[in-house]
């Protein structure tokens, strides 16, 4: 101090006086050299005032080393490189400091033993060496000199122990680095208790990779509480509380980052306490848990998803993998426990818990099954499983899957419920509700499983809406249960549905009836009166349809189409029964390809009649020819299409036919006449003729206009069309007849017509299958006889039609039929061949109005 206050006099009288005097009779040597000691004395005092103020910080040096410290996060070697050449650089401009910055020197590399690898700490104190000995040249002072020669010395006698002692320490320190990171960890301390806030003063493993950018406000405890999440604000009073009672602490909170995500950290610290009870260190570790309450949290929900999911959950461990009994309860959840009547299984063996399981009689030895793919076998699933629980046999689905350890997953789902609920939802998805038959749902299954040749008849009631506009739902409904009552009556094997509405679907299986005697069977079933539970007593008719099963991919919902087409035939017919035919199906894709081609036909001329002889069985002469629609297409050759007529009527071209058929027939016929052959020919007509007022002007104006002989031109008009009884039908044949034009009624007996409505139409012959004459007379002479004896008292020749064989053809002949016609006297002709079949059977004359 006296020295201060020397050099500050001296200074002041050297200012006075150079206040005063010019600046050259000033000593300037001395008056810099004052200069100088009066800097380094002003430089020494701030610095200790830059110390004194920077204590808190816990860094000895100067504040551009705290600088660098808190904007690099490290100290680099040239830090203290920097430190050592200025603490040099001081000594040189003030010598008398020498000694003073060797010892500040001696410390920096104290410090740096201890803190830095040894290569660095021998470059630091080389250059230290270094720097002192020019700064000790630098200031011209011998008495310095002294002291800078045992300078290396002393720094070789600090340095090496320090150092020595600091790898050791280093060593230690890597490994418990090393052990932190490892594990995620960063354990830390603090010694300054209870000065607050709290320092941390040491630290292992990567504190940055668990606080992130936080690392300062953690160290020195500034801050923090403003970056904890708001809701674990907590955290930072249950750690303050904790360490001044001196009471060990876990804590988790949540800590904002850059990115403003917050992740969670667990804190776990051991505070240390003196004899008087004051905590005095804090030792603890941090790691960072965001993945593991994540985690956490998943488990949790997966857990409350496990537990409340309706099917039973059980993990078993197979104890020992050479005893399939070993096989132990260690998890189930509610649904579990539930079904097994909560009855205690964690802890036990499955063999204790329900031996039942292990036989493998009963229950196929599910336990022997479990154990096997515990022990690394294929895990299975078993649908239906009859398994004893809660003291009763289920049914139930078991699913077995492994996991690891000799351990496996058991699914068990209870079917029973289900399994009713099905049964119940199968009886009425399949079950008709009104009569308790099969629906048409059930009888498509049944379809589908039937074997070929199975037959399959679908009837429709007839005029049951009649019923129900006249007597109401009600009593149509008990007509619909009555029928149901009747057909359920079928012989065993025979399975009838009701297919909705007044339709009903009836399958048998192969063999059991043909198609003919099955729907005569329902015929016989539904003759009988019904009488309903209101009283009222109805007759049924039906109309059924019929087709079989021909191939085992046939879908059931084309067998039920083709029987809805025999259906609509039988009614359109009024035959009561109909067989599905290919051929008759208008709604099949070759019959629609052909009825868009009949208008086209027509104008081509493609359609040819071919001719089939008819035989007066009373001389075997060869009195008519029907003529054969016949259909010469360009890619399909010549179609005998035996349903055209139908396909025409279908098409709304019947009318267009008639004229077609009847100019080509008159064409032939002149032709014939002017060779001199007089041959009647008969054309089929569609059952609108007769109700078509204009086409019937038409056909006798075509007639007339030929110049023919009398009744050379015929008509046959199938009796089901022609509605018998009808003052139209009536009329139209009278005027037809009384224009020369023969008039025979096709296919007598397939319509409804009594006997009785004969007389009506102006016809003069009645053919009739003999497949249904055969049905009438059985063999019997005599009822053919009398039928024909009825048809010669209305004036009307009979002549069966369909005779194949020369047996049947000689019967008819014996018993009174008047004429035939078949394969068995004549096949069908073209116009080509026909001379040659004149030539050889001769025609009656047709003159005089004499009809034949």
């Amino acid at each position: 101090m006296g020295r201060l206050l020397g050099v500050i006099r001296e200074l002041r009288r050297l200012l006075s006086s150079a206040a005063v005097m010019p600046m050259a009779g000033v000593d300037r040597r001395r008056y810099f050299r004052l200069a100088g000691q009066l800097r380094m004395i002003v430089i020494a005092v701030l610095g200790t005032v830059v110390i004194w103020l920077l204590r808190d910080r816990s860094l000895p040096f100067l504040s551009v080393t705290w600088l660098t410290l808190k904007a690099r996060g490290v100290l680099a070697p040239h830090v203290w490189l920097r430190d050592l050449i200025g603490v040099a650089f001081f000594a040189a401009i003030a010598p008398p400091y020498l000694v003073p910055a060797m010892m500040c020197s001696l410390m920096i590399l104290a410090f740096c033993s201890y803190t830095m690898e040894r290569n660095s700490t021998n470059v630091l104190a080389v250059s230290s060496i270094i720097a002192i000995s020019v700064a000790a040249l630098a200031s011209g002072d011998e008495v310095a000199r002294l002291p800078v020669a045992f300078y290396p010395l002393a720094v070789i006698g600090i340095v090496l122990p320090i150092s020595l002692a600091s790898a050791t320490l280093h060593r230690w320190h890597a490994t418990t680095n090393g052990i932190a990171d490892a594990l995620g960890l960063c354990l830390w301390e603090i010694d300054d208790l209870p000065i607050k806030p709290y320092t941390v003063t040491t630290v292992y493993g990567n504190l940055a990779k668990v606080f992130g950018p936080n690392v300062i406000p953690v160290l020195t405890n500034t801050h923090w509480e403003e970056l904890l999440h708001p809701d674990d604000a907590a955290a930072s009073a249950t750690i303050d509380e904790s360490i001044d009672a001196g009471k060990d602490y876990r804590v988790r909170y949540r800590q904002r980052q850059a990115d403003g995500t917050y992740p969670w950290i667990e804190e776990v610290g051991h505070v240390e306490v003196n004899n008087a009870g004051i905590p005095v260190r804090v030792s603890g570790f941090t790691h960072d848990i965001d993945s593991t309450v994540e985690t956490g949290e998943q488990l949790s929900r997966l857990d409350n998803i496990v537990e409340s999911l309706p099917v039973a959950i059980s993990i078993m461990h197979l104890v020992d993998p050479a005893d399939p009994t070993s096989l132990t309860v260690l998890y189930e959840n509610e649904a579990s426990a539930r079904i097994n009547a909560n009855v205690a299984r964690i802890g036990r063996r499955l063999i204790d818990i329900d031996p039942r399981l292990f036989e493998t009689e009963r229950h196929r030895g599910l336990g022997f099954m479990m154990a096997a793919v515990a022990a690394g076998g294929e895990p299975f699933s078993v649908p239906d499983a009859n398994l004893p629980v809660a003291g009763q046999v289920r049914l139930h689905s078991l699913r077995v899957s492994p996991l690891p350890g000799n351990r496996i997953a058991v699914i068990v789902e209870d079917l029973h419920e289900l399994h009713t609920a099905r049964r119940e939802l199968e009886r009425t998805a399949f079950v008709d509700p009104l009569t308790e038959l099969p629906n048409r749902a059930r009888i498509r299954k049944m379809l589908v499983d039937a074997p070929v040749g199975s037959v399959l008849a679908v009837l429709d009631l007839d005029r049951f809406t009649d019923i129900i506009d006249s007597f109401g739902h009600s009593c149509g409904d008990q007509m619909i249960v009555e029928v149901a009552r009747v057909l359920a009556e079928a012989p065993d094997g025979v399975s009838v549905a009701r297919l909705g509405g007044d339709e009903f679907g009836i399958l048998a299986p192969p063999g059991l009836a043909t198609h003919a005697e099955l729907g005569r069977q329902v015929e016989a079933a539904l003759r009988r009166p019904f009488t309903l539970p209101n009283g009222l007593t109805l007759q049924a008719s039906a109309s059924i349809g019929i087709t079989s099963k021909n191939r085992a991919d046939t879908p059931p919902d084309e067998l039920l189409r083709q029987a809805d087409v025999a259906v609509n035939r039988a009614k359109r017919l009024h035959s009561g029964i109909e067989i599905y035919s290919p051929a008759s199906d208008s709604s099949a894709p070759h019959r629609m390809m052909l009825m868009g081609e009949i208008r086209r036909a027509i104008g081509d001329r493609e359609l040819e009649l071919h001719f089939q002889p008819m035989i007066e069985c009373s001389t075997g002469r060869t009195v008519r020819f029907e003529a054969m629609l016949r259909w010469r297409h360009p890619s399909l050759g010549l179609l005998q299409t035996g349903d055209l007529i139908e396909m025409m009527e279908l098409s709304n071209l019947n009318s267009d036919l008639v004229r077609y058929c009847l100019d080509v027939a008159i064409d032939q016929c002149t032709t014939w006449h002017a060779d001199g052959h007089v041959v009647p020919i008969s054309i089929n007509v569609g059952g609108g003729t007769v109700h078509d007022a204009e086409l019937v002007d038409s056909i006798i104006g075509k007639v007339e206009d030929a110049g023919l002989p009398p009744f050379t031109i015929g008509l046959e008009l199938a009796e089901r069309h022609l509605m018998l009884g009808s003052g139209i039908s009536g009329e139209s044949t009278r005027r037809l007849a009384d224009a020369g034009i023969w008039i025979a009624i096709d296919q007598f007996g397939t319509g409804t017509s009594p006997m009785s409505a004969v007389p009506h139409i102006a016809a003069h012959a009645l053919k009739i299958d003999w497949a249904f004459a055969n049905d009438l007379c059985r063999g019997d002479g005599q009822v053919l006889q009398a039928i024909a004896a009825i048809f010669h008292k209305l004036g009307l020749m009979m002549c069966v039609i369909g005779v194949d064989d020369q047996a049947t053809a000689a019967w008819l002949i014996d018993n009174g039929a008047d004429r035939i016609q078949g394969t068995a006297v004549g096949e069908p002709v073209a116009p080509a061949d026909l001379p040659r079949l004149l030539a050889q059977a001769t025609v009656r004359e047709v003159a005089n109005g004499a009809v034949s």
